[in-house]
């Protein structure tokens, strides 16, 4: 009896873990304006040798892969967040090289009176490291929205 009330504690434990991580990468954007869900991207870089984009947005695999690359590691959550560009598209914020410690938290995505789609964020700097970093920041959005001009925002 007690085997199997510690067992079933444990399941119940593993089943609230699994819904936790699989809920923290959507964002539900609430407040002013119409709010749009998305999902926030785990595991990629900023290729070094890349021109930045005029845009925020990538809509499409070719320029996706060649914006960014995979960082994946070992371990359960070590692959990096998949995307079809059949169903969503990528908005990004790439901050210049840095020495710091930088974290980027993403904030709201609404649409503006204008029809603009508006991505706001915040930067928090910390301690200052032996290596540089090129921080980012990617989320994905569902291609309903992909017709629209983007624009990111710092708050």
């Amino acid at each position: 009896m007690k085997k199997r009330m510690m067992w079933c504690v444990a399941a119940a434990a593993a089943v609230m873990m699994v819904v936790s991580a699989c809920a923290s990468g959507l964002r539900q954007a609430k407040g002013a304006g119409k709010g749009i869900t998305y999902t926030v991207a785990q595991r990629y870089f900023l290729n070094g040798d890349v021109r930045m984009p005029a845009s925020a947005k990538v809509d499409n695999e070719a320029d996706f892969n060649r914006l960014f690359g995979m960082a994946t590691v070992m371990g359960p959550d070590g692959q990096p967040t998949p995307i079809d560009f059949a169903r969503s598209f990528a908005i990004f914020v790439a901050l210049p090289e840095t020495d710091r410690s930088t974290d980027i938290t993403p904030g709201k995505l609404t649409v503006a009176a204008d029809g603009t789609l508006r991505f706001t964020y915040r930067v928090k700097c910390g301690d200052k490291r032996s290596y540089t970093i090129r921080p980012l920041l990617l989320i994905f959005v569902d291609k309903a929205y992909a017709g629209r001009k983007v624009v990111t925002e710092e708050i």
